[in-house]
């Protein structure tokens, strides 16, 4: 009754198959609320300023918008690292607090990026601008604090650490890339970090 995968894994057929299903729910629950919240912040008449003095001087570096996507990557990665299903669990119990700690952090301390190139006005010259204008289009500039995009891999990486030698070392170079990247591109505070 439950598809087999084809890599190997010491769990059962029964436990791949929860794994995947929790997975696909942890996806959902991560879009579909990080979007709604985004719409719904949007319509908001005030936002706190959470940046340091020096932030509006950090230049604004399109190129930095691949490093953008490494959240969604780091899923993946951890998604494959984890063979254990208790470990999985626990890992979707931190993922749902995590996720559901920022929701509401996001809903009662509203921050808003100002710093960062507004859509209609952004000078497209390269192909970095290109998809940074692309992702400033789907991924407004709220929800900022904290930064769900820095502390997905940052929790991958913790969950791993232990027991995927490979994958700890890549969630850490893609903890750190997300980092800097979320700053450089102009989506997120040092704080939000």
């Amino acid at each position: 009754p439950y598809p087999v995968n084809s890599y190997n894994s010491s769990m059962t057929p029964k436990e791949r198959w929860e794994k995947r299903n929790w997975f696909l729910f942890l996806t959902g629950y991560f879009a579909i609320g990080y979007v709604l919240i985004n719409w719904f912040n949007e319509s908001r008449s005030h936002y706190f300023d959470v940046a340091f003095p020096f932030e509006g001087a950090v230049p604004f570096i399109s190129f930095f918008i691949l490093g953008y996507p490494f959240v969604y990557v780091s899923m993946l990665v951890l998604y494959f690292s984890i063979d254990d299903i208790d470990l999985w669990r626990r890992g979707v119990v931190a993922y749902l607090v995590l996720t559901t700690l920022c929701y509401i952090v996001y809903l009662l301390f509203p921050v808003k990026m100002v710093d960062r190139p507004e859509v209609g006005g952004m000078i497209v010259r390269t192909v970095f601008d290109k998809i940074a204008r692309f992702y400033f289009i789907v991924d407004r500039p709220f929800n900022a604090l904290p930064s769900i995009h820095a502390a997905y891999p940052t929790l991958a990486t913790i969950l791993v650490w232990r027991t995927a030698r490979r994958g700890r070392w890549l969630l850490l170079a893609m903890t750190v890339t997300i980092s800097v990247s979320v700053v450089l591109v102009k989506q997120h505070y040092i704080l939000d970090v």
